[in-house]
């Protein structure tokens, strides 16, 4: 059985009402031929950050990059929808995990081999410490995300 998008979201908001969560922020998910576990509107309203994070294999290490390094620090803007746009051009599946607290608040779903998306991560919190890895191979694709604002 397929659900819609609008179906998981309004799915996970009544669970968390239900079940006493609470949601500090709006985050989506977008993605070509990537399987989103969870599916949250982002705020259209807010500027937008892009930043880029390709996946990157070198002698069978996996490591996150982009054109300030290998797992680079991640700097998100506070008030703003922060988009990472991510790339696999590796053999293998990857997914973009991002924690607070030790607590995964969005995920990318699997990045397919030779496939691309983008994580939407809006209303972060300035003094908020978050840190991103990959589901699969979280010990050598890892780093830290700023906040600024």
């Amino acid at each position: 059985m397929k659900f819609s998008t609008t179906t998981i979201a309004t799915v996970a908001l009544v669970a968390g009402v239900l079940f006493g969560y609470t949601f500090t922020g709006f985050y989506s998910i977008k993605a070509q031929n990537m399987t989103a576990p969870v599916n949250m509107t982002s705020d259209k309203n807010l500027q937008t950050n892009t930043l880029q994070l390709s996946a990157n294999e070198k002698n069978g290490i996996f490591t996150w990059a982009n054109k300030e390094g290998t797992n680079p620090i991640l700097n998100f803007k506070q008030n703003a929808d922060n988009v990472v746009q991510l790339t696999n051009p590796t053999d293998l599946v990857h997914q973009l995990i991002i924690t607070s607290a030790g607590k995964q608040v969005a995920s990318s779903g699997d990045l397919q081999p030779g496939k691309s998306g983008q994580l939407s991560f809006a209303n972060v919190n300035q003094g908020e410490t978050l840190e991103y890895h990959c589901l699969y191979h979280p010990s050598t694709m890892k780093g830290t995300i700023t906040i600024s604002s």
